[in-house]
């Protein structure tokens, strides 16, 4: 049988022990404890089975979609942005990597701005990224059949300002789209917030609170002194953060 991903919303089942088996071995019993929902021990023969072969992107996967069932998202995170380090082309895991950043933030804003946030993120998910650009090329390719048809054509256009003014904002707007939608690489800096909730203060002395994280927000570290590491947030804000709250992407 050859290769299957397992998906977030199946199902899994293990009843052995774990121990000095073989990546082989490692994979199947994990896929069967998977999908009879016997996520504890999935999670423990996938976790193994990353140690036992860190260079496994579909390992990685695998381990993140067994956090999500077990409600722990910042792990699940973690372990989707580590399988998209090794392979930056497996769009399953940039998929629901996706949908739990978007859980995450939907946590930590108010009930009146979840619908945009979920409208905005459905539009813009990775698999979309080549349909908007197409959708783009393809209103750009309309704008340009008016300007020829209107300045070398010489023929009349009726509504031309009106068109091409129409035509423009959807090219820009399907454009701002598929850029919205690229997959984004994880970086060799970026880290994960692992604790439930901490906080991202000022200066590494940790006097003045500026914000508060919690689990799941993806940081990029830009230096590390005294157990304490300067982040930048991924909508350009900086501060420090306490090392043990955090947890590296490529660790593994």
């Amino acid at each position: 049988m050859t290769f299957c991903f397992i998906c977030i919303f199946g199902t899994m089942h293990f009843s052995s022990s774990a121990q000095q088996l073989t990546p082989e071995q490692l994979w199947d019993k994990g896929i069967t404890a998977y999908q009879t929902q016997h996520y504890q021990e999935a999670e423990t023969l996938f976790t193994q089975l990353t140690s036992a072969d860190p260079k496994s992107a579909k390992a990685q996967f695998n381990l993140g979609n067994t956090f999500f069932k077990l409600k722990d998202l910042p792990k699940a995170i973690l372990a989707y942005k580590r399988a998209l380090l090794l392979d930056p082309s497996l769009h399953e895991a940039q998929n629901n990597l996706s949908l739990c950043k978007t859980m995450v933030e939907q946590a930590l804003i108010q009930p009146d701005s979840v619908f945009f946030i979920q409208w905005w993120h459905q539009l813009t998910k990775p698999s979309l990224s080549n349909t908007w650009a197409i959708v783009a090329l393809l209103f750009f390719a309309g704008l340009l059949f008016f300007f020829v048809k209107k300045f070398i054509l010489k023929k009349h256009q009726p509504y031309f300002n009106q068109i091409t003014l129409a035509l423009c904002g959807l090219t820009c707007l399907t454009l701002l789209l598929a850029f919205s939608s690229l997959p984004k690489a994880p970086g060799l800096k970026e880290a994960v917030v692992i604790c439930e909730s901490c906080s991202l203060f000022n200066q590494p002395e940790k006097e003045s609170v500026k914000i508060p994280l919690y689990g799941g927000t993806v940081v990029e570290i830009k230096t590390i002194k005294n157990g304490v590491a300067k982040v930048e947030l991924e909508d350009g804000q900086t501060g420090f953060i306490d090392l043990q709250n955090i947890e590296r992407v490529a660790d593994k």
